[in-house]
């Protein structure tokens, strides 16, 4: 995404397209997936976290970014989406946090 973002895309449209999308559930997913391009497994985000099967996953994930609301993500699904992201977050941050504390220390 980011080359995308870059390099073909406006970067002022993209940012104003942007604030609209991440003002509803679909959008907010999509949007997140798509900024997290190559950075998260999906595999192991499913495994740890989803409690569904990947294929599963993957439909729902495909069904959101076409915006097709009956086949994407439910409220409780998106909170557990968000819940997950959190952990991760939290937890490169930790890791983050130790790299940082002994980056002079050969």
């Amino acid at each position: 995404m980011n080359y995308l973002k870059k390099n073909i895309l406006n970067p002022q449209s993209y940012e104003e397209n942007r604030e609209k999308c991440v003002n509803y559930r679909l959008g907010a997913i999509s949007t997140a997936f798509d900024e997290l391009d190559g950075i998260l497994n999906d595999s192991a985000l499913v495994r740890d976290y989803m409690e569904c099967a990947e294929p599963d996953f993957n439909a729902k994930k495909e069904a959101t970014q076409l915006l097709r609301a009956a086949d994407a993500f439910k409220p409780e699904e998106a909170r557990r989406l968000a819940g997950a992201f959190r952990d991760i977050a939290s937890r490169l941050s930790g890791l983050a946090t130790e790299i940082e504390a002994v980056a002079d220390i050969d």
